[in-house]
């Protein structure tokens, strides 16, 4: 009796064969996604859903198996892409160096993943113009997050004011994203790493000027402490 009464307070045994088949189901599907992020980047933002099949070598309806429609498989491939990018800034999350150094790199991993899958990126704006907003909007928040933590973790080593840490982040990628897509779409006339290091001198420039604004001076040539070290004092 006992045991049966602890069974029930457990619920049912899930089915094995619902078990395998969801994760065969979420194998097929990130397999899928993989596939569907390089018919993007093979056929550019307005990649047809047969070309997507084609490349994953499946039939149409068979793909749909997996996704509830076209809006999710849109969803899935710009949270890939998203991924994808974050992969690129790992580093900046525990930065070493100097701020102008630290901030070069960034502006240079940014525009070369950018340009390396520039098709990649159109669509995920274009699916985002279309109205799936949270995808997109979400990598940013996140992205921004890190970014204004950083901010507000060394403002006292930066000579800023944690309290503008998250408006300023914003600021600064809204810049940088802004000024990639216009120089992405009127045709690169600046070459990449040119572009890297204006957008690097105008981030820094918003820093030095917030610095300045408060009565400090931010030296971009002078080393970061290790970030374990201001991480208390930002709590």
């Amino acid at each position: 009796m006992i045991s049966l009464v602890a069974d029930s307070v457990k619920g049912p045994k899930k089915d094995g064969r619902a078990a395998r088949w969801e994760e065969h189901r979420g194998r097929r599907r990130a397999e899928f996604v993989d596939a569907a992020v390089r018919a993007v980047e093979r056929h550019g933002p307005d990649v047809r859903t047969d070309q997507i099949a084609a490349e994953a070598g499946v039939p149409r309806p068979r793909l749909y198996r997996y996704f509830d429609g076209k809006a999710d498989l849109e969803r899935a491939i710009v949270e890939r892409a998203g991924d994808l990018c974050a992969a690129e800034f790992a580093a900046l999350w525990d930065p070493h160096g100097t701020p102008a150094q630290i901030i070069g790199t960034a502006a240079d991993s940014w525009l070369r993943w950018v340009t390396d899958h520039a098709n990649l990126y159109r669509y995920a704006r274009k699916v985002h113009a279309a109205g799936l907003h949270a995808p997109y909007s979400e990598t940013k928040s996140a992205f921004g997050g890190r970014v204004s933590a950083l901010l507000r973790a060394y403002a006292g080593f930066l000579g800023l004011d944690p309290r503008v840490a998250e408006p300023l982040s914003s600021g600064i990628l809204g810049m940088a994203e802004a000024a990639t897509h216009r120089w992405l779409e009127a045709g690169q006339e600046v070459g990449r790493d040119e572009m890297a290091g204006h957008l690097a001198r105008w981030i820094i420039a918003m820093l030095t000027d917030t610095a300045a604004h408060l009565g400090t001076s931010l030296d971009p040539s002078k080393p970061l402490p290790e970030l374990a070290t201001v991480r208390p004092a930002a709590d």
